[in-house]
């Protein structure tokens, strides 16, 4: 039998159970780990929740042919998971929804004192050690309620590597240390490990913490898809109506020159209004603030967050571009990239907001 590869080591029984304790009164649907080596936790998840989808990915060809096999019925896939790249190739991440639990063993050896940059949810690019570089990527999996629970090095509770890392989490996420484990914890591996869980906050600190925010999201916004497809407009004319907004009107953060127009009994959205595209490639630069007043008729590819007020839309407007790192990879599709109504719906309820949908008849007459 070959030996493992060096910073392989599986999860001790004993602790997998110990984790799966500390999620507490939950019945996640999903559960994945991005580092699942030979299963261990997945496989004790299901003893807990019998009826979980389960993701698992890993690095190593051996692992992820070895899970693939044992267990067809879960998603397995190989992936580097601190690899931007390898993580928008791998099929199983793109179509991978938000995970309910996250569970992490992951690698955390630093040779040389190595660092790794990871991006934050707030979209920041942030310096730290590889054990936390695993966790804040794996939260951008993670749904609004979600949990994720983690072996991790004792030291990186309080090394200064990882205070800039701990700090842009513990501003989404309440941290508590569930179990320090000796250094026998581990079979071949002499380290000192703690059990962490961190569970996403209904709101960020920041958030929950300026006044009014209480009053801001209240209300839910109103979600609207457009509807006019471009062709139906193609050599029609009309000196009155609404202006037509197709998503080449959103540059630079702003609307340009909209000369398309349909007829008035087009339904219009109404600002204040914030605007993304729903179809094409993402782009931070198409999120558009409409003030107060403005009507509009949307092409299909468009999507308006209708706010209520200037001061709501300022702040979504905000949050989005502070978030976008999340929102940019939620676009997927064999063909052009798109986001669903339903996706963009979940992203926000992750931000704190509530959300209502509504659905428009923006034929062009």
């Amino acid at each position: 039998m070959k030996t493992p590869p060096v910073d392989y080591f599986c999860t001790p029984k004993d602790l997998a159970h110990k984790m799966m304790r500390a999620v507490q009164s939950t019945t996640p649907k999903c559960v994945a780990d991005f580092a699942a080596g030979d299963g261990t936790l997945l496989r004790t998840a299901e003893e807990y929740w019998k009826d979980c989808r389960i993701v698992a990915l890993d690095l190593r060809r051996a692992a992820v042919k070895r899970l693939t096999t044992t267990h067809p019925q879960w998603q397995v896939a190989r992936c580097d998971f601190l690899s931007e790249l390898s993580r928008s190739r791998c099929r199983v991440l793109q179509a991978q929804g938000f995970c309910d639990l996250v569970l992490l063993n992951p690698p955390f050896s630093s040779r040389g004192n190595a660092y790794w940059t990871a991006i934050t949810e707030s979209g920041a690019f942030v310096r730290c050690s590889r054990a936390l570089a695993f966790v804040l990527t794996s939260l951008t999996y993670l749904g609004r309620q979600g949990r994720l629970v983690a072996v991790l090095p004792r030291g990186c509770l309080t090394s200064e590597k990882d205070t800039a890392a701990w700090s842009a989490i513990l501003r989404h996420y309440d941290r508590k240390v569930i179990a320090l484990n000796g250094r026998k914890a581990f079979a071949r591996c002499a380290a000192s490990t703690a059990i962490v869980r961190l569970t996403r906050r209904k709101m960020p600190r920041a958030m929950a913490e300026q006044n009014g925010a209480a009053a801001v999201f209240r209300e839910p916004l109103v979600l609207v898809r457009g509807r006019v497809q471009m062709h139906s407009v193609n050599g029609k004319t009309f000196r009155d109506g609404y202006s037509l907004v197709h998503t080449t009107n959103l540059r630079q953060f702003k609307l340009a020159a909209t000369p398309r127009r349909v007829g008035p009994g087009s339904k219009p959205i109404v600002g204040p209004a914030v605007l993304l595209p729903r179809v094409g490639r993402p782009d931070l630069l198409k999120v558009v603030v409409v003030p107060r007043g403005q009507a509009l008729v949307m092409s299909d590819c468009v999507i308006s967050l209708c706010c209520g007020t200037e001061q709501r839309a300022k702040r979504l407007y905000k949050d989005i571009i502070l978030n976008w790192i999340n929102l940019e990879r939620l676009y997927g599709g064999t063909g052009a990239p798109y986001v669903t109504l339903r996706t963009i719906k979940h992203f926000l309820h992750s931000l704190g907001y509530g959300v209502s949908v509504q659905s428009l008849n923006g034929l062009a007459k």
